[in-house]
């Protein structure tokens, strides 16, 4: 999957971002998740499970992690 990178004024550098794959809206849990330092795509591995899934993304910085991006956004199985 691939996201737009998060707006910054330039004053904290960027240290990464977590994707989380999701099956609904209400799933606490997740599918899975990937990591990348700056990079704006990760790819997270869901075995056979079939259908359509949703995506959240977090930024971090030296302050630590940005709070989930909602809506989650759905994207389907390749």
């Amino acid at each position: 999957m691939r996201w737009d990178a998060v707006p910054t004024s330039g004053a904290l550098e960027l240290l990464g971002y977590r994707a989380t794959l999701w099956r609904d809206e209400k799933d606490r849990g997740g599918v899975g998740q990937c990591a990348t330092t700056t990079e704006t795509t990760c790819t997270i591995e869901v075995g056979k499970e079939d259908g359509t899934f949703l995506v959240s993304v977090r930024a971090r910085n030296s302050f630590g992690w940005s709070d989930t991006s909602s809506p989650r956004t759905k994207v389907a199985r390749d």
